[in-house]
């Protein structure tokens, strides 16, 4: 990670048109972990790869492309911090703290029953503050669902599930209205388009990658993006 993997795909980045830039679909650190997986196996596979017509620049590419996702993100993020209100830090760390006392609350009353548990390790899954908010709804449904069977002491699952959408519903209304300054709003540029540009390498790799390797599964494993298929079935 380092301002030279930004300069290496300047020139990329820039040349992405502008209806084509998407915000990231998944937290960084999930999408450079992933990435980086991905990277090695490709490597790996070179030969492979290249006989089902993958450009070797795209693999020689993506340590830098990875880099730069990282880099812009994490200089996103300390704008971002440093920039966002008092009552918004304050109203997001009570929302994490309500979806984490929901889930070990949930768990514990339902520590028996094994379908429940793997629906709340889904729940669990992802990081920051979206994935959070996400958590809120999904814990609410799930709630009301398990209703009958929760039975703590004072734990009401039908209040808590409206306690956590109405958790969700706020912040969400807090952060909109949090407006990001010119500067902000370039980092944040710059960071999609990173994220674009590296995501769309990935995805290509992956389908050259599938059509090598989709029958074995070993091989292929390194190349399958494990968080979009977990929040897939998690919806």
């Amino acid at each position: 990670m380092s301002e030279a993997h930004v300069k290496a795909v300047e020139a990329a980045l820039a040349a992405i048109p502008d209806g084509e830039v998407r915000s990231p679909d998944m937290p960084i650190g999930t999408f450079a972990q992933q990435g980086e997986v991905l990277r090695v196996a490709a490597e790996r596979d070179r030969a492979d790869l290249l006989q089902a017509s993958v450009d070797a620049a795209l693999i020689d590419g993506l340590d830098a492309q990875l880099g730069a996702v990282r880099t812009t993100d994490a200089k996103w993020q300390v704008s971002r911090l440093q920039g966002r209100p008092q009552e918004l830090v304050i109203q997001e760390q009570a929302a994490f703290a309500l979806r984490d006392d929901t889930l070990k609350a949930a768990s514990w009353a339902l520590r028996e029953d094994e379908d429940a548990l793997v629906k709340l390790a889904k729940i669990r899954e992802g990081d920051g503050v979206p994935d959070m908010l996400q958590d809120h709804e999904a814990l609410a449904a799930f709630l009301r669902t398990y209703a009958p069977k929760i039975k703590l002491q004072g734990f009401d699952p039908g209040a808590r599930a409206t306690e956590c959408e109405e958790m969700a519903r706020v912040t969400r209304a807090m952060s909109a209205k949090w407006k990001l300054d010119e500067s902000q709003r370039n980092l944040l540029q710059l960071r999609d388009r990173a994220f674009t540009l590296c995501a769309k390498t990935l995805q290509t790799i992956r389908g050259a990658a599938e059509f090598k390797f989709g029958k074995d599964e070993q091989r292929i494993a390194p190349y399958r993006d494990r968080y979009t298929m977990a929040r897939t079935r998690r919806s």
